[in-house]
């Protein structure tokens, strides 16, 4: 009996010393990829066109334009999002407001872009002018 109880605690005391050391487990973030050629684009509408006299989806088209070509398009209405990972570089967003036939001057964005990044354009009223929230966030804080 003191045969097991010995083996017992010496297991018990191996268990604690190699489980609790520093070296056991380590937490580490992966390094950011060698070469990021792209970054992720979020959207989201939030305007509510009751606001501005108008229905309230208020649908848009968003053109993306890759120096200064035509990339793609995409519509949204109110409350809706999109995501879609693209190619780093210089872009402008000009946005198309269905109901009205005609582009939103004040929501338009001019920038580049870098890659391993996240890109959120967040279309709201500012001050009671449709405007865009632009948030850039990168991928792999440092």
């Amino acid at each position: 009996m003191k045969t097991i109880a010995r083996i017992f605690s010496i297991l018990l005391l191996l268990t604690l010393v190699f489980g609790l050391s520093p070296t056991g487990v380590r937490a580490e973030v992966p390094p950011p990829p060698q070469k990021c050629p792209d970054f992720v684009l979020t959207s989201t509408h939030g305007i509510d066109g009751t606001r501005l006299g108008l229905s309230k989806d208020l649908p848009i088209i968003v053109e993306v334009y890759l120096r200064g070509k035509p990339l793609m398009t995409y519509s949204l209405k109110f409350k809706e999002n999109f995501m879609q990972t693209v190619w780093r570089g210089d872009y402008t967003f000009k946005v198309w407001s269905v109901e009205l036939q005609q582009y939103i001057e004040t929501m338009q964005v001019d920038m580049t872009v870098p890659g391993c990044s996240k890109l959120g354009l967040h279309f709201r009223l500012i001050d009671g002018v449709p405007g865009t929230n632009v948030i850039l966030k990168d991928l792999y804080p440092r």
